[in-house]
């Protein structure tokens, strides 16, 4: 329930957001020229850059996970925690 409440609260957030940026601006890069709304532009570049950060970010999340597994087995093979009652802290 509160996921919902949440996803109609960010809605009505982004609703509001291109409303009151309905305007149009014209983007020039090197040779091209785009018109667009600013509410648009805006959201695209947000989502370009958290595509650039994820794919930036993903090397070291897969080695992390890499190597928290392996220190989950380390841990496992010295200490038997299959049984509650075991002692083998050496």
């Amino acid at each position: 329930m509160k996921q919902l409440l949440f996803a109609c609260i960010l809605t009505l957030l982004v609703v509001i957001f291109a409303v009151q940026n309905a305007e149009t601006v014209s983007v020039h890069f090197i040779s091209w020229e785009l018109n667009m709304s600013l509410a648009l532009l805006l959201i695209i570049t947000l989502v370009i850059g958290s595509l650039v950060g994820l794919l930036v970010a993903t090397p070291r999340i897969l080695r992390n996970k890499k190597e928290l597994s392996a220190l989950k087995k380390q841990v496992n093979g010295k200490y038997d925690l299959s049984t509650p009652s075991s002692t083998n802290l050496s």
